[in-house]
């Protein structure tokens, strides 16, 4: 379990690090007055909306867990502290639900 949550964390990392190269190097391009590749614009292009995406599921996933915590931890240890923190963490996880759905790029 170890290695394949390692890979999962090295591939989140490489989906939001690429773009950021990318765009180096398209800024690179432009301080040498170089001719701008239009593949390179396009892969960048596409390397964001993938990052972007990506942020986006994981956003969608992250507003659930912390959701369902929130609703899981009142009922089986019912202190007043976690008491009054589940519906703010339930507010925060639909918020962060919410986020992640409205964040997928739109085609147009």
């Amino acid at each position: 379990m170890l290695t394949l949550s390692s890979i999962v964390l090295f591939v989140l990392i490489a989906v939001a690090v690429l773009p950021l190269l990318l765009v180096g190097i398209l800024f690179l391009f432009a301080q040498f007055n170089l001719p701008i590749p239009t593949k390179l614009v396009d892969v960048v292009r596409i390397a964001l909306n993938v990052a972007w995406s990506v942020g986006a599921i994981l956003n969608i996933v992250g507003g659930l867990a912390l959701a369902a915590v929130a609703v899981w931890l009142p009922v089986h240890n019912p202190t007043r502290t976690h008491l009054v923190l589940a519906p703010l963490l339930v507010g925060a996880g639909l918020w962060r639900l919410w986020r992640g759905v409205t964040a997928f790029p739109r085609k147009g």
